[in-house]
């Protein structure tokens, strides 16, 4: 009789339930959970009472409630005060103890299947490595900076309270993960299955994405969407692998960890001490230095023949590696005493292969005794020519040339002859050779061994795409800067030439890296106009067998190299994404970056793709302001460009996002102002000449204002206007009323053609 009484007021209980009158919860200034919601179904009712009094009593288990808003009172536990205080609430007698009432937080809840994620702990192995247990206390911060729910971080399962957000590892390579990749599915618990040494670095950063709504533009510009709810269903199942084995990009690889949240893996130039950093899963790539290794190899192993030392162990060779083998004014000054600047080194010494091994052998003592793991913390040393053309010309060499048809020929048959003496004394790292100026051409013979990687350095043209060697053909090639074989003969230089020897160096080895110029060497703030370009040319090499891609950039506020560092990241993760994906990446940064008026700018980056177009052939590494950019074009649109760019900074606001603008619209004047000086000021009427005068005063003193105009600034590769190698900024004007064409100046003598 009693059980059925019990069952009876079960029923009437739970009718009672449903017919009440529900307080309809709402995000508005509650974050992280909705007090009182005990089962996170978004309103608080007679349903979350007997779910409560379950809990109490002992007959509901503790995964099943959300903990945080059982906590109905707020007073730090769940017990049957909170049941009654519920009651009290239905009934209109009490308000929910709001989280976080001010609106700290941009996200209102994350959930998974409905659950609410202070329902879990993070649960990492026992066993986990430093890399994991830093990306763990990555995703407990970022999540708790999202929603205000800080979770427990446990290395035993018993431990949980409820659901777990799982890290292991592929051990048994059930995915083929390898060093980066991931798994992440979600049934009832997250569970993120990670490649080692990285995986769970990058796992990390595509949860935060995924499921809370981040996106990491670099190490220093993040944005949270807002959102009410972010949640996501049960049946969850995604798996990633990246298709280049190296990915690096020179603004951000390996700086703190710009590399993790763009999810890169390489190294580059000195900022190979990460290699031994285990808590970023070390890099894929060289150490210590990324490209013309000759040059430090020679002036280590030169000093060390001075002094006579041989044991490479000892503290005098140590002292020698410390004063010469990095960028010190003693390296420079022993560089250029030996013209390591302005020459290469013969290439078939016994001497320089003595040098060769001297320093690459130090460089791997000094790595593994500050922590880092030969072939997975670094994987290569480097073993390639310095920045020049000025090859050996001994008998020995030439005649290797005249065999081999290439220059590539010593190049690689030296590489080759380092790594087989690698293989015994530096066993599990092998070398990395640049395929560069007259050795990109590929030798008829020598095949790269299995543990040399090729960098094939692409400098053919930068307008048009790699995929599209036929605009090369059309447009005839860039005759300024022709290319040279070892014989002396020249081609113009176009990408015809370039991706025919790219695709001969695909055939000769799995190990083929592409070393992409991005940038404007000349002068940043005149930018090469090559934004849309980085998706084809990613996914043709990516299609053509390349295994990693350096990309190179350089100039930061006043261009898009940002931009583009962003979209070759994304493109060097995903090669196969579609067109509208990467738009998409693009929109999504330009609206980050630049702020309310980010379309202005999209608008701007058409027009000076179309200007650069028009040009034909030209590399971005030697050529001019007007030989990429066509002039007539751009004075033509100057008037939209200037309606853009008011329009961009008028919607930018006030803080970074206006400085960014206002950054970016220097290029844009200064190449405006040079394309209309003639038309607009010398021969224009009243109403122009005080136009152009007006914006000539706004560059000035945006200039003047930054301490630009006092003559040659050098604040860094990432700060600096003009590039200090070109012209410098000596011939910057006085004042406001020193009006001329723009490109004089960082071109004395500039008359309206190429200088």
């Amino acid at each position: 009789m009693k059980k059925v009484i019990s069952l009876i007021l079960t029923v009437i209980i739970f009718t009672a339930a449903l017919a009440a009158p529900s307080y309809a919860a709402t995000s508005d200034g509650v974050h992280g959970y909705v007090p009182c919601d005990c089962n996170d179904d978004g309103v608080v009712n007679m349903k979350d009472v007997l779910l409560l009094r379950r809990l109490v009593g002992g007959a509901a288990e503790a995964k099943d409630v959300d903990l945080l808003a059982a906590d109905c009172n707020g007073d730090g536990a769940v017990n049957m005060k909170d049941v009654l205080y519920l009651r009290r609430v239905i009934a209109g007698d009490e308000e929910p103890e709001a989280n976080n009432a001010d609106g700290k937080y941009r996200v209102g809840a994350v959930s998974f299947g409905g659950r609410n994620i202070s329902r879990y702990d993070i649960l990492i192995p026992e066993d986990a490595d430093e890399c994991m247990k830093h990306s763990s206390g990555v995703l407990q911060k970022k999540i708790s900076a999202a929603c205000g729910i800080k979770l427990n971080i446990i290395d035993d399962r018993a431990d949980a309270h409820g659901y777990v957000i799982e890290y292991g590892y592929d051990n048994a390579d059930e995915y083929g993960l390898g060093a980066d990749g991931y798994r992440v599915t979600v049934d009832g618990d997250v569970t993120m299955v990670c490649g080692a040494p990285r995986g769970a670095l990058y796992a990390t950063y595509y949860f935060l994405e995924k499921f809370v709504g981040y996106r990491f533009l670099d190490n220093s510009v993040e944005y949270l969407y807002e959102a009410d709810r972010v949640d996501t269903p049960d049946g969850f199942d995604d798996v990633e692998v990246p298709k280049f084995v190296y990915r690096a990009v020179s603004d951000t690889a390996m700086k703190e960890d710009d590399f993790a949240v763009l999810r890169l893996n390489a190294v580059d130039g000195n900022g190979s001490h990460y290699c031994a950093d285990r808590r970023y899963g070390g890099g894929v790539g060289n150490l210590y230095i990324h490209g013309h290794s000759y040059e430090y190899q020679e002036a280590v192993g030169m000093k060390l023949d001075e002094y006579r030392i041989t044991d490479l162990d000892s503290e005098e060779a140590k002292e020698v590696y410390r004063t010469y083998a990095y960028n010190t004014p003693e390296h420079i000054a022993l560089a250029e005493q030996y013209r390591l600047a302005a020459t290469q080194p013969c290439l078939t010494s016994d001497v320089t292969f003595r040098h060769i091994m001297a320093l690459n052998y130090m460089l791997y003592k000094e790595r593994t005794e500050r922590g880092g793991e030969a072939g997975v913390h670094f994987t290569t040393i480097c073993c390639s020519p310095n920045d020049n053309t000025a090859f050996c010309t001994c008998p020995d060499c030439k005649a290797i040339y005249e065999e081999e048809g290439s220059i590539a020929g010593t190049v690689f048959r030296l590489s080759n002859r380092v790594a087989a003496a690698q293989r015994e004394l530096i066993p599990g790292v092998g070398v990395y050779t640049i395929a560069y100026w007259d050795a990109r051409k590929p030798p008829k013979y020598t095949r790269p061994e299995d543990d040399v990687t090729v960098c094939f350095c692409i400098g053919g043209c930068n307008n048009h795409t790699y995929d599209r060697v036929d605009e090369c053909e059309a447009a005839g090639g860039n005759r300024r800067l022709p290319n040279t074989a070892w014989d002396g003969s020249t081609t113009p230089s176009s990408n015809v030439d370039d991706i025919a020897y790219f695709l001969e160096w695909s055939e000769l080895t799995d190990n083929l890296h592409i070393w992409y110029y991005s940038c404007s060497y000349g002068y940043f703030a005149t930018p090469a106009p090559n934004v849309f370009n980085i998706y084809n040319d990613i996914k043709f090499v990516a299609d053509s067998g390349a295994s990693g891609v350096y990309f190179e950039g350089g100039g930061g506020l006043y261009s898009f190299e940002y931009l583009k560092d962003y979209l070759a990241s994304r493109m060097l993760w995903d090669p196969e994404m579609s067109e509208e994906e990467f738009e998409g990446y693009l929109d999504e940064f330009l609206m980050i970056y630049y702020g309310g008026g980010w379309e202005n700018i999209k608008e701007y980056l058409y027009i000076a793709d179309r200007t650069g177009d028009l040009k034909g052939c030209w590399t971005n590494n030697f050529d001019w302001a007007w030989d990429m950019y066509d002039k007539d074009y751009f004075a033509s649109q100057y008037a939209r460009v200037c309606q853009l760019f008011d329009g961009a900074i008028a919607e930018a606001g006030s803080g970074e996002c206006r400085e960014r603008v206002e950054g970016l619209a220097v290029h844009a004047h200064f190449l405006g102002l040079s394309a209309t000086y003639e038309r607009d000021f010398v021969n224009g009427d009243a109403s122009a000449r005080e136009e152009y005068s007006r914006r000539y005063e706004w560059l000035y003193r945006y200039f003047d204002e930054r301490g630009y105009l006092e003559g040659v600034r050098d604040d860094g590769y990432r700060a600096a206007v003009f590039s200090k190698g070109r012209g410098g900024m000596d011939n910057m004007p006085k004042s406001p009323s020193d009006i001329r064409d723009t490109m004089t100046w960082i071109l004395p003598g500039y008359t309206g053609e190429r200088s």
